[in-house]
């Protein structure tokens, strides 16, 4: 557990496991500051081989700074006030949003790509103007855990390599869904 975490230019974060075969046996990093690894030469690499690792996000007011191209594997944002981008957030697997924390993509209005599910567990999303992409090589999903609600999104790209997309729970779109690929979509729910 770190209160602040900064991998700064030169330096490598590695998050590595010897027995990470199931879902509940994967290590993760839990940081109740701020997220900086956006320094040009600094690396974090969330999933190095088969060991698919997380960060789980736990701080009241957070800020994140990340280089997309060394995306976190799993994200949980988790606690009480709002953790605001500060640059572009790039998830391999899994985004989740937690408890009462809110994500914001700022006044920026910086996108997000998901090569997996975007999650609410109670969690909201302030999307301001930002792009979500799901771009994932299988099925995904934005589905509602658990919380009331409707998941805001401003605009929803899907461009995937592969599998289908699917929108699971109650969702309020502001402006512009596009699909970049032949991909099969379901709004339903069902």
């Amino acid at each position: 557990r770190f209160n602040h975490l900064a991998v700064t230019g030169g330096s490598t974060l590695t998050i590595s496991c010897t027995d990470c075969g199931t879902e509940n046996n994967r290590p993760y990093i839990e940081v109740n500051g701020n997220w900086r690894s956006f320094t040009t030469g600094a690396v974090f690499n969330p999933a190095p081989g088969d060991a698919r690792t997380g960060v789980r996000l736990t701080g009241d007011a957070q800020t994140i700074q990340m280089l997309p191209a060394y995306p976190f594997w799993d994200l949980w944002i988790a606690g009480t006030e709002t953790a605001t981008l500060e640059t572009a957030l790039a998830v391999s697997n899994d985004l989740e949003l937690e408890g009462s924390k809110t994500l914001s993509t700022s006044t920026s209005n910086f996108d997000i790509a998901i090569g997996g599910d975007f999650l609410f567990d109670g969690g909201t999303f302030a999307p301001n103007q930002g792009t979500v992409t799901f771009n994932g090589t299988s099925s995904q999903t934005i589905d509602g855990i658990s919380g009331a609600g409707a998941a805001t999104f401003f605009n929803i790209t899907v461009n995937k390599a592969g599998g289908s997309f699917s929108n699971l729970t109650n969702t309020e779109l502001q402006n512009v869904f596009t699909l970049s690929t032949n991909t099969a979509v379901d709004f339903d729910g069902a």
